[in-house]
């Protein structure tokens, strides 16, 4: 039985060789483009975290929840920051 346990290494330091046209292929596929995205909003996060609220943030659609809301929560913290005594850090 296939365990995600055992594959988090491995997405967490490379991408997926993809050579198949069936099913199987497009399932790959897809499964490494949410993987590219989880990435880039891993990175996101960590510019946030890190106290970058200039991070642009490319929403995919207006159905990209996780997008939409670090934009709108960057935006609300950028806003605080500006009414508070404490400066927007870069």
């Amino acid at each position: 039985m296939w365990r995600s346990k055992s594959a988090t290494p491995v997405i967490s330091i490379n991408t997926l060789d993809i050579q198949g046209q069936d099913e199987i292929g497009q399932l790959a596929r897809t499964f490494d483009a949410m993987v590219k995205y989880l990435r880039e909003m891993a990175a996101v996060s960590e510019a946030i975290a890190g106290g970058n609220l200039t991070v642009e943030v490319q929403p995919r659609s207006p159905n990209d929840t996780l997008a939409n809301a670090f934009t709108r929560m960057m935006k609300a913290c950028a806003a605080w920051c500006a009414t508070s005594a404490m400066p927007l850090l870069r």
